[in-house]
């Protein structure tokens, strides 16, 4: 036990001399910036001083003590040249602070002995200014050299007090007074650098306590910029992984959501259970929602959505998903209102529709009962959309994180029916894109409120839309459709959903392949629908390029990939083609295809 003490005692010995040795190094650079005015001050002071002497003291002596004050001087620059060319630490510092120590009693010395010379009962004038010199010289110690106490008081002592004893030596008890109010200076002369000691100690420490916030705040930084710069790695690592799971995934959904297509259009012209159909598609559809969510972060991640600010009036943007809301309230039996508002905003409408569905559909989900109500008002040249339910609230601490991905606090079972938990992250990020202000306020048992603040818009710049189309399942006959996809259950999919619609199909796994098969027809096809991985590291668009070249012709072509990786999407927006992602839409692709078709004869 006494060994430990022992222990801990020698640990903080060392550290508190540590910390003196620190301080003192402080010390000499405070004296190493002031050294060459004080040295030069020093040194002019005690030539003209001897020079006023000359004619009154022997030569020898004021010689003496001129050569004296030369060379401390000389000594000091030398001292202030090794200062400049090697720093003081700690390793040096001892030596330093001896030295100057040193040559402070020597200058003492030196001025002491010329002042006890130049003070005389027969000539008051010298005396009175040697004095006067004198106590000049201890004011400038005191304010350049107090806070080194052994040198300061090794200096002003030997300086001042052979004058002061000097004056009690003459038979004039005038002069005692002289003496006396020397010793007077002196004292208060040490007292007052006791204060200026305490200040430059006290200035020392408080840069040592800045030195050691910076490195602390230094290494927090570090901690800081480590933990994003792995969170970052983190972020990059899930995005990759959702990438590669989404587009594996997406494979085989991309084909049942065609073989889905397939039935639907077999329907029409075949006796085929309709509510089987029904229930595929609305399974299908679930699923392609949810993948469509995954596509949304990647895109907005990857900066590749163009956005297209428009002035248009919110009502009909209201209206236009109101069915679809209305159904769902109803089959929750909540009140669903929304106004019928005469605002116009300027924003990106395709975008500003996917936010209130995503927050609209939100508010439903966790609303059991009373009712959602949208509401539109207009501040400060902005309208303020708010989208309010009645629902069980959101607590303080997780209003933070309701926008992150894959946060759903009424799910912890994981219910896919519930989807991923990705519908306000994607708001949150098409707000900050169209720099749209985003609050959330609620209040746990009694509901939430969404408000999204939007410009407002000009009406003289509103332009009608045209009604939306929907896909006529007509036959597309003598459209000849080339697909080259390496997964055959694709192929086969694709295949028999164009069969339906009266397009020719010719199938391939790569241009080579294609190129061919496509020697045995006597015309080229109208359309390419080309895969964007393909085997053997071939891509889609080098598939397309190939058959062009080919046939010497820009025939029409449609990219079709399950990629969602922010690079890979950047790549696909530059490529100036047609791109759609699996499980892709058949009313879009009816619509290229249509575009594509040649007239029947």
């Amino acid at each position: 036990m006494s060994h430990s003490h022992a222990s801990v005692e020698t640990d903080t010995s060392d550290t508190q001399a540590d910390l003196n040795l620190r301080i003192l190094v402080e010390k000499v650079n405070l004296l190493q910036h002031q050294l060459p005015v004080l040295t030069i001050g020093g040194l002019l002071a005690c030539t003209i001083m001897i020079y006023w002497l000359w004619q009154t003291l022997p030569a020898t002596l004021l010689s003496t003590l001129l050569a004296a004050m030369v060379a401390i001087s000389l000594l000091r620059f030398a001292q202030l040249m090794r200062m400049r060319k090697s720093p003081t630490r700690v390793i040096n510092v001892q030596r330093r602070s001896t030295f100057i120590t040193v040559l402070s009693a020597l200058s003492g010395v030196t001025w002491g002995t010329l002042g006890f010379a130049a003070v005389s009962e027969i000539d008051p004038v010298s005396s009175l200014i040697m004095i006067m010199v004198l106590t000049g010289m201890v004011a400038s110690a005191t304010a350049s050299l107090a806070h080194l106490s052994l040198p300061y008081y090794l200096f002003i002592l030997p300086a001042m007090v052979p004058a002061a004893l000097k004056f009690f030596s003459f038979s004039d008890s005038a002069f005692y007074w002289i003496g006396i109010l020397i010793l007077v200076y002196l004292a208060v002369s040490i007292q007052f650098s006791r204060g200026i000691r305490q200040s430059a100690l006290q200035a020392i420490k408080l840069r040592f306590d800045n030195l050691t916030l910076i490195d602390r705040l230094t290494a927090e930084k570090q901690r800081a910029e480590d933990a994003a710069r792995e969170a970052h790695r983190s972020n990059e690592s899930k995005s990759k992984f959702l990438a590669a799971a989404s587009h594996d995934l997406r494979q085989p959904l991309h084909a049942l959501r065609l073989l889905a297509a397939t039935l639907k259009v077999q329907s029409e012209k075949e006796s085929v259970s309709a509510p089987t159909i029904k229930s595929i598609d609305e399974s299908v559809n679930a699923l392609n929602s949810l993948f469509d969510s995954l596509l949304d972060i990647s895109k907005l991640d990857a900066g590749t959505i163009d956005i297209h600010i428009e002035h248009f009036y919110l009502r009909d943007l209201l209206n236009r998903i109101r069915p679809d809301f209305d159904v769902l309230a109803t089959e929750k039996q909540l009140l669903y209102t929304c106004p019928n508002t005469d605002a116009i905003v300027a924003t990106d409408q395709v975008l500003l529709e996917r936010v209130v569905r995503n927050i609209v559909h939100n508010a439903i989900r966790y609303t059991r009962d009373g009712e959602v109500t949208v509401t539109a008002d207009q501040q400060a040249g902005r309208i303020e959309l708010r989208i309010s339910d009645t629902g069980k609230g959101i607590a303080e601490h997780d209003t933070a994180n309701i926008f992150e991905e894959f946060v759903q606090l009424d799910n912890p079972e994981r219910d896919r029916s519930k989807g991923l938990g990705l519908g306000l992250s994607i708001v949150k990020r098409i707000t900050t894109l169209l720099d749209l202000d985003l609050h959330l306020a609620s209040t746990p048992g009694k509901g939430t409120c969404v408000t999204v603040s939007i410009p407002c818009g000009d009406g003289t710049q509103v332009h009608t839309l045209p009604a939306p189309q929907k896909m006529k399942h007509g036959y597309l006959e003598q459209l000849f459709v080339l697909i080259i996809d390496d997964e055959q259950a694709v192929r086969q999919a694709l295949q028999g959903l164009l069969v339906q619609w009266g397009c020719t199909v010719l199938m391939c796994s790569s241009a080579s392949e294609a190129l061919t098969e496509l020697a045995a027809y006597e015309y080229e096809p109208d359309i390419i629908l080309a895969d964007y991985r393909l085997r053997e590291s071939k891509t889609g668009p080098q598939a397309i390029a190939e058959i062009r070249d080919h046939y010497q012709k820009r025939i029409a072509a449609i990219i079709i990939t399950g990629d969602v990786a922010a690079d890979r999407l950047i790549e696909l927006n530059e490529l100036g083609e047609p791109v759609m992602h699996k499980p892709c839409d058949p009313a879009i692709l009816h619509g290229y295809l249509s575009a594509a078709g040649k007239p029947p004869e």
